[in-house]
């Protein structure tokens, strides 16, 4: 497994606006509203130095349950990899859970558990050019 870069983090916040205030001031830096992601339940802001911030559309998704018990904070760590097959054996190999798999545009994703990393979800990437959150900010 050849880890290439940090592809993003994921920060789990319970109000979506405060956080980007927040973050755009101390950071001196601008989010892009990225969206709802339906399956995760969650509403997205992205800025250019891939820095995510979470927010749960319910009380019912996981972010929001995840928040309910562990509170607000890092959420995920993304690595851009160079083959996900190759990441996905390896992990196996060391006793890591998958727990999800998907095709995200030109991308392939693996999230891992997050009890298995010491309580952070590693997302592995595999992707050829630039990330296609990324690629769809910089065309807005």
């Amino acid at each position: 497994m050849t880890i290439e870069r940090i592809n993003h983090i994921s920060i789990r916040v319970a109000d979506l606006e405060s956080a980007q205030t927040f973050f755009s001031k101390i950071l001196d830096t601008e989010f892009t509203n990225v969206g709802e992601d339906k399956d995760l339940d969650i509403q997205a802001a992205l800025d250019p130095n891939g820095i995510e911030l979470v927010a749960p559309v319910s009380d019912e998704g996981p972010v929001a349950k995840a928040i309910k018990s562990q509170g607000e904070g890092l959420a995920v760590l993304s690595l851009k990899v160079s083959c996900l097959d190759e990441t996905l054996s390896r992990l196996s190999a060391q006793g890591v859970r998958v727990v999800q798999t998907k095709q995200l545009g030109g991308a392939k994703v693996a999230l891992t558990h997050p009890n298995d990393s010491y309580g952070v979800m590693l997302e592995f990437v595999e992707y050829k050019e630039n990330h296609p959150m990324v690629e769809a900010l910089v065309n807005t």
